[in-house]
């Protein structure tokens, strides 16, 4: 099985116990002073979300609806996953119906009525080698000029949540014992600027103080 299948499989076997990742629940749980610093740094996500407005939205990989909930508050959101199971989890959080939708294979001028693309924890899951082809869709996907935020992890030893790690490669278990590999990239903020000048006329990157980055930018045409 390729890396990007297991993937798919990996999430959406794991759609039922995602939230506890965001939640600090069971594996997750890092102790009291860790689990401080993970909320109050995911606080400042939230406030970014809970801020974007009047835009419409595709959100890719949506998943359980985290980020979807909040978008949602000021703008109209299209959530989409890969995953049904996910997209359900998403419904039963937002009430919004979502579209299976593979993210490597958006259709040119699909979403041409969106002028925006959210994805959280998203792009470190993308193979390097399909990198350029999945930002290349998206630009043929979306309307012109639209604006792409991005919110995902940078490099902290507390969150090496798997059983081992090597080569971007992360196993990881499921609380039925089962293990998925799982492509993972740590983006350093100047590869980020790498990929902002490539596939963006402009974009802005920020850091939470522990483990988020959030890039927001507009798409090149």
């Amino acid at each position: 099985m390729d890396i990007n299948s297991e993937m798919k499989k990996y999430y959406h076997e794991r759609a039922q116990e995602y939230d506890d990742w965001y939640l600090r629940n069971g594996s997750y749980d890092k102790g009291k002073e860790l689990n401080k610093l993970w909320f109050s740094d995911l606080n400042i996500l939230k406030e970014y979300a809970e801020n974007i407005e009047n835009r419409d939205i595709l959100e890719l990989a949506a998943g359980t609806g985290m980020w979807t909930q909040y978008l949602m508050l000021k703008n109209s959101v299209l959530p989409t996953d890969s995953s049904s199971e996910m997209l359900n989890m998403n419904h039963k959080k937002t009430g919004l119906d979502g579209l299976i939708l593979d993210a490597f294979n958006i259709p040119p001028s699909s979403f041409t009525g969106y002028n925006t693309c959210f994805f959280g924890f998203w792009l470190s899951h993308i193979d390097k080698e399909f990198v350029a082809p999945f930002y290349e869709g998206l630009i043929r996907g979306l309307s012109k000029k639209s604006r792409a935020i991005i919110f995902d992890s940078y490099f902290n030893k507390n969150e090496l949540n798997c059983l081992n790690f090597e080569n971007q490669i992360q196993q990881r278990v499921l609380k039925n014992g089962s293990v998925y590999n799982v492509y993972k990239k740590y983006y350093t903020k100047k590869e980020l600027t790498e990929l902002g000048d490539l596939f963006f006329d402009t974009y802005k990157i920020f850091t939470t103080p522990n483990y988020f980055y959030i890039f927001d930018g507009i798409l090149k045409t």
